[in-house]
């Protein structure tokens, strides 16, 4: 709202407004250290931008005019990311591109610049936006996958063979192992090469073809119903299907989809009854996953015949980066059947690929299926250095893989002359050398101007895919699991050994080494190597493309960092905002940040009011610290709106049609920022997420139990536990701050030893915990000793009811921290320190609402902090009731509020929390009713309106009545974007000290700056556009009312002009080759300017007790 309080401490009072420079008559707050955060936010509270540097389009002229305007709106960090390079056309001369002199200029000029400006500077971890990569990491500092080549041989024989090496990429190959795997020669019975009949009642193209691994072409496409038989001339074994698809419709990679992983499977042998074998298992994905061709392993099943159905399902309840998954129609250009055992989904089961996919035991493959681990003979020492394997073969079919490891080949994302591999995670010299050559590099040459400015290196969303080897990976593996990797190796390459249940296990000890190694070796070397130059480390999380532990990223990060995207809810990344709050919590960060309002390609209908909705919603899941999506240099300032990011992000620039009348959302964000970090989050719960990599924070949907209305959990993870969990009167409390009244255990039956004696000394120290009994190790590091470790202590702690499987949390927590009475959907969260508590509210919904919340708080008296206005005020009207304090609560359409409870009140306040249409407020002579009275005042006009910005002259018009630009005769108004002024005078009553005056705006098409008598009373950004007049105000007065509005309609103008006859200058104009920007055919204008009804408000304010 434009100025003004979004909560009115009654169930009935429509929302106070902002008051500008009118001052009420409140108390000092009873925390003075917070009303200083509130009236001097500290640096940490202000804004950040993400600053892009397109393209080599640098100039010192840009980088000052965006520096000024940054300085002047609030915004206290520039994250700088050079994006791209010149080209053969470059857009200034010369370019500035990365790692050259003149990029090297422009970096010290900024970093002077800044310096001068009080404006502090991070920088990427890299060139472009993601990961951390250059021209000086060599294929052997790179990240690595382990890639193997095979050849099948008959035994009982002299073997002379060249052993292929799998996939090499630029050029870079390091043999690893050669192991020999003895295979049944049934286990090479499939599908292929007609030893199916495949028929379906589907619209399927060359049925055969289906079972032909070389097939290329889509066989089916559809979203009807049906099956697809194989029929065998005998009894066929089936234990693996693999998938082929097309690459996916949707989403950023080719992805995995959903129909064709999904089918059911039914086995017959007379092709008439048909029994039911199981289902294709859909895996979780991350939005960089390539999974096209993917195996499954399904229950061992002999059989005549097998038949695959298709059901067609809609789009499932969507998960983070689940947009493969939302195509529903089935696809496939393969389906083939083999007798082979084969690990389940190997991809992801052995780090070579991030997703999530169920455990296969022994149920699944009997042991009998699987390789003994003794079979296995290591025939490394028998290839030569030319590849070539000499070896007298036993008896028997064998399978010889030459395992080796090659570079992943990914690079940094959007990079120009800094484009390079992406660096090792699993080698810390790889990580130095990369901080070394960029960050370090700049810091060398900024000197004493770059150790005062530039202040933190920055790892943004990963975008590197994963790894699964690296040349000491061996060592380490045995290092931390405390068994060698070689004689599982196979297990990477597909092959069951010894029985799945170990496989399985094997894979879980390689799956947390992976992430393990991540995170002590490159992100601890990094958080060194910046605290060492006396700067911070900030991040985003690693999943969901990296194997990763979702929380402990944060263990080594200063400020934590998710992401958030604009009007794109199947983009909306609430995962990694819930990883980056609850491991900020654990780890004890009390900045947690965001990248904060990006999208895939903007609309140019963004505005404050927006942002504020989406912004306040990630305030309550615990972000305290936005990051703008983007700020893109501009080279030229007197061109509008100037240079983009392609149309991805949110447009902030001082050449954003609205950037300087929005200034009072941003001292909206920086007050609420300054409270929301202080203290320490409040939260009842604990939600383990479990052992299994990759691991995220867990979203409501998926908590075991469910969490009870009115209390807030953090999710927490295994390392947290371990080293930092104690108890402290029967709470799990965490060094930073957090604690626990409970912990919850996830389903799934697993758990190492480690954990399993921590949960016992947990319990035994005073803990509540509750979850299903573990009965086995998910590993195999703990081994037979471990398994009968593990019994006893399930035994000890489930067997005798010291953890209950289950419980009613609700019950069991008593007193919720926030309950809002009647009303669907409040958002809230809940902050405390000493001798104070504090909840900030929001309502998402497009309707006001009202309601009597309950708070858990007593003995402490409230106060009601508006960020919008700046004010506090301390409530009149509020009553304790059984463990929590009751307090009216209005708040408007996207409205927010803080609510402080600290202090006491000698009298006694207002009780009756259902007085219509008042609010209550306390002062230093006791309690006040304000109250709505009277009729409106109507403010009819006539309004003069001047247009001046980008028109070859100013152009004033007349107004009877209040209208949109859009209806107005000249194209140049008709098309305007930017600001105009309003102007009219109107007689006000006489001032009176008990009368309150509120200018209501109506509606504003976008937001708008109001003056009167010349002197600015306040921002109008948000519904219901109202502001308090100042005190004493009264007569003939002059209003002048500034609104501005968004570049939409001025780009819908410009459609189809050439460039010397648009007003706006956007660059880039096209967006792979194709126009981007608004207009043309079907291009509707938005509403624009002062829209009304204009009206003055009355309230009347009445002593109700005194002190």
């Amino acid at each position: 709202m434009a100025g003004g309080g979004a909560l009115a401490l009654s169930a009935a009072l429509p929302v106070e407004v902002r008051a500008g420079g009118a001052a009420s008559p409140t108390l000092d707050s009873a925390v003075p250290e917070l009303a200083e955060r509130w009236r001097n936010p500290p640096h940490a509270a202000k804004l950040a931008a993400y600053w892009y540097w397109m393209g080599g389009a640098v100039t010192k002229v840009g980088i000052t005019a965006d520096l000024t305007a940054m300085r002047d709106g609030g915004i206290g960090r520039a994250t700088m990311f050079s994006i791209g390079k010149s080209g053969k056309t470059p857009q200034v001369s010369p370019p500035a591109d990365a790692l050259t002199p003149i990029w090297w200029d422009m970096v010290e000029h900024a970093a002077t610049e800044a310096d001068r400006l009080g404006v502090e500077l991070a920088m990427n971890m890299c060139d472009g936006w993601a990961t951390a990569s250059g021209p000086w990491i060599t294929p052997e500092l790179s990240m690595q996958h382990l890639v193997w080549g095979e050849v099948r041989v008959d035994g009982g024989r002299s073997i002379d063979v060249a052993l292929p090496t799998g996939e090499v990429r630029l050029g870079y190959h390091r043999d690893v192992a050669v192991v020999a795997v003895p295979i049944a020669p049934e286990w090479e019975a499939s599908s292929a090469g007609g030893a199916a009949t495949i028929v379906s009642d589907l619209p399927l193209a060359n049925p055969a073809a289906l079972a032909d691994p070389a097939n290329e072409a889509v066989l089916i496409d559809t979203g009807q119903g049906g099956s697809i038989d194989y029929r065998f001339a005998r009894p066929f074994t089936l234990r693996s299907v693999t998938v082929r698809t097309p690459a996916a419709k949707t989403g950023f990679a080719t992805g995995v989809l959903r129909a064709a992983n999904s089918l059911w499977i039914e086995a017959s042998d007379d092709d008439s009854t048909w029994r039911p074998v199981g289902r294709l298992d859909y895996p979780g994905h991350g939005w960089q996953t390539d999974l096209t061709t993917l195996t499954h392993a399904v229950p061992e099943t002999t059989a005549r015949a097998f038949r695959f159905v298709h059901r067609p399902e809609g789009p499932f309840d969507y998960d983070e980066n689940q947009d493969f998954g939302q195509e529903t129609a089935l696809r496939l250009t393969g389906l083939h059947l083999s007798s082979m055992p084969m690990i389940h989904h190997l991809p992801i089961k052995s780090g070579a690929a991030w997703g999530r996919s169920r455990r296969i035991d022994d149920a699944v493959l009997p042991p009998a299926s699987c390789v003994p681990r003794a079979a296995l003979v290591d025939l490394t020492h028998a290839m030569d250095a030319d590849g070539r394997l000499r070896w007298r073969a036993p008896p028997g079919r064998w399978r010889i893989l030459r395992f080796g490891c090659t570079t992943t080949g990914k690079k940094n994302a959007a990079a120009g002359l800094g484009e390079g591999l992406e660096c090792d995670r699993f080698n810390p010299e790889a990580a130095r050398l990369q901080f070394e050559s960029w960050f370090g590099r700049a810091l060398d040459r900024l000197g004493p101007v770059g150790r005062r400015v530039l202040k933190t290196v920055h790892v943004d969303s990963w975008e590197a895919h994963t790894q699964n080897w690296s040349p000491a990976f061996p060592a380490d593996f045995a290092r931390m699991r405390g068994y060698a990797l070689l004689p599982w190796l196979a297990t990477m390459a597909g092959v069951p050994v010894e029985s799945m249940e170990a496989s399985e296990g094997f894979l879980f000890d390689l799956r947390r080494t992976i992430a393990e190694l991540a995170r002590d070796n490159f992100y601890a070397p990094v958080a060194e190597m910046a605290h060492a130059r006396g700067c911070r480390f900030s991040g985003e999380p690693q999943s969901p493309t990296f194997l990763a532990d979702g929380l402990d990223y944060a263990r080594h990060v200063d400020e934590p960092m998710g992401e958030f995207w604009v009007d794109t809810p199947r983009n909306d990344k609430p995962n990694d905002i819930k990883d980056a709050v609850s491991g900020a919590r654990i780890y004890g960060n009390k900045i947690v940040g965001a990248e904060s309002f990006t999208q895939g390609l903007m609309t140019w209908r963004e505005h404050p009011y927006l942002f504020k909705r989406i912004g306040d919603h990630v305030f309550c899941e615990g972000i305290n610290h936005l990051h703008l999506h983007v700020w893109a240099q501009q080279p030229w300032p007197d061109r509008a709106p100037g240079m983009t990011l392609n149309g991805i992000g949110s447009h902030f620039a001082a050449q954003q049609s609205w950037w300087k009348p929005a200034q009072g959302w941003r001292d909206y964000v920086v007050r609420a920022q300054a409270l929301l970090q202080a203290g320490s989050a409040v939260a009842d719960i604990a939600y383990f997420i479990g052992e299994d990599i990759p691991t995220r924070a867990l979203m409501p949907r998926a908590l075991v139990p469910a969490l009870p209305a009115g209390f807030a959990y953090d999710s927490i993870n295994r390392d947290a536990l371990l080293r930092l969990a104690t108890v402290r009167d029967g709470r799990i409390t965490l060094p930073g701050g957090a604690s626990y009244r409970v912990l919850v255990l996830p389903p799934g039956g697993r758990m190492t030893l480690p954990l399993a004696e921590r949960i016992a000394q947990l319990v035994a120290d005073g803990a509540t915990v509750i979850g299903p009994r573990p009965t086995r190790l998910p590993g195999l590091e703990s081994g037979s000793a471990g398994a009968a470790r593990l019994a006893a202590i399930v035994a000890d702690l489930w067997g005798s009811g010291r953890i209950a499987e289950t419980a009613d949390l609700a019950a069991l927590l008593g007193t919720p921290a926030f309950v809002a009475e009647g009303v669907d959907r409040i958002e809230w969260t809940h902050r405390r320190g000493p001798g104070w508590a504090m909840f900030f509210l929001f309502n998402p919904s497009d309707h006001a609402v009202r309601f009597v919340g309950q708070f858990r708080s007593t003995g402490a008296a409230p106060e009601l902090w508006d960020a919008d206005r700046g004010t506090i005020e301390a409530a009149g009207a509020w009553r304790e009731e059984g463990g929590a304090t009751q307090v009216p609560v209005a708040l408007d359409p996207g409205g927010s509020a803080f609510l402080l409870f600290a202090g006491t009140y000698p009298g006694r306040p207002v009780a009756d929390l259902a007085t219509p249409a008042a609010r209550f407020r306390r002062t230093g002579r006791g309690i006040d009713r304000i109250a709505d009275t009277g009729s409106p005042i109507a403010v009819p006009g006539p309004w003069t309106l001047r247009f001046a910005e980008r028109l070859p002259q100013p152009r004033t018009v007349r107004l009877d009545r209040l209208r949109s630009w859009t209806e107005l005769e000249p194209p140049e108004l008709r098309f305007y974007s930017g600001v105009a002024t309003y102007a009219t005078t109107l007689h006000l009553p006489p001032a009176r000290a008990d009368r309150e005056l509120v200018l209501d705006l109506g509606a504003v098409a976008n937001l708008a700056t109001v003056r009167i008598d010349g002197r600015q009373i306040g921002y109008a950004w948000r519904p219901p556009f109202q502001l308090v007049l100042p005190a004493g105000l009264g007569g003939r007065v002059t209003i002048e009312i500034d609104v501005a509005n968004t570049w939409r309609n001025r780009l819908i103008g410009d459609h189809g002009k050439p460039e010397d006859a648009r007003v706006s200058h956007v660059v880039p104009m096209l967006r792979k080759g194709q126009p981007w920007l608004p207009g043309g055919e079907g291009a509707t204008l938005d509403p624009a300017g002062l829209l009304g009804p204009v009206r003055v408000l009355t309230r009347t304010v009445t002593r109700v007790s005194g002190r």
